[in-house]
């Protein structure tokens, strides 16, 4: 998996000069996971620009209606769903799982991003 945050080295804080020219060699990242994390799956996403400039979007998932109400018929040998008396809504369902908003920069190290991943699955489904 590959990163999508670009680090920028920042001024030193320290007024020891030896900090600066000595920067450490390596940067450890914990990741941690939220109380309310969740994978989910997406189909699709759609969203806009900000007033203040940042980059909304919301992921959702799409599926068929699931009927609200079924009627089946009862005889002596169990029962059969009565099509016609379904009470369902029409069209196609488009969930909405979670909605972001990103800044300029992080849209575009999430862009890049997802564009080697999309390489790398195309990679993989050419050699099955």
């Amino acid at each position: 998996m590959g990163n999508l945050t670009k680090m920028r080295k920042k001024p030193s804080q320290s007024k020891r000069a030896t900090d600066r020219r000595n920067p450490p060699e390596e940067l450890r990242v914990h990741m941690i996971k939220d109380p309310a994390f969740r994978e989910i799956h997406a189909d699709g996403a759609f969203g806009s620009v900000t007033p203040r400039g940042y980059i909304h979007f919301v992921l959702y998932a799409e599926r068929a209606p699931i009927p609200r109400e079924i009627v089946y018929e009862v005889d002596d040998d169990g029962f059969t769903e009565i099509p016609e008396l379904r009470v369902s809504r029409e069209g196609i369902i488009r969930e909405l799982q979670v909605g972001a908003y990103l800044s300029i920069d992080a849209a575009e190290a999430l862009s890049e991003w997802l564009r080697e991943r999309v390489a790398e699955a195309k990679n993989l489904l050419k050699k099955r």
